[in-house]
């Protein structure tokens, strides 16, 4: 082999040395700065990024407040409307029910008028239904004979004292 060769082991280690010193300029004045510019270019780039997401999170973030303080606003505004129109409402309410018991109140009124005046017709005849039948009595038992408006007014006298119903 002739690497174990003693005789060739000094042109070796001399084109070793400059393998080597032609691979170390060739690495350090080509490879190695396109290589650190290629980091430092990433390192920037995500740098740009970082400071972009940053951005865009405190813009998140502004945004998220905007919006619940508009929600809360709005939900204030939502619960003065519901009370706004309980209010409306109760007041309707109230003004329907006056009227109703208004109505009712006259309703009955005129129902009750209807029913006095039914009651004292329903009197009337039965006083006229009576005045014959009291005077035949009258005239059987004292034997003389009674005028029908003596009879009514005796019929008037005995109703007057009798409590309604």
């Amino acid at each position: 082999m002739p690497q174990l060769e003693i005789s060739t082991y000094i042109p070796q280690l001399v084109w070793l040395a400059i393998t080597f010193g032609l691979l170390y300029v060739v690495m350090a004045r080509i490879a190695l700065p396109r290589l650190g510019e290629t980091i430092e270019q990433r390192r920037d780039r995500i740098a740009a990024y970082l400071d972009e997401a940053e951005t865009l999170r405190q813009s998140a973030e502004e945004s998220h407040q905007s919006r619940r303080s508009l929600l809360a606003q709005s939900r204030l505004e939502a619960r003065h409307i519901g009370l706004m129109a309980r209010q409306d409402i109760s007041k309707w309410i109230e003004r329907e029910r006056i009227a109703v018991n208004e109505e009712m109140a006259k309703r009955i009124g005129a129902a009750e008028a209807d029913i006095n005046a039914v009651k004292a017709k329903a009197m009337e005849k039965v006083k006229d239904l009576a005045v014959r039948p009291a005077r035949e009595i009258v005239e059987v038992m004292v034997g003389d004979c009674v005028t029908q408006a003596a009879v009514h007014d005796a019929i008037d006298t005995i109703t007057s004292r009798q409590k309604p119903l």
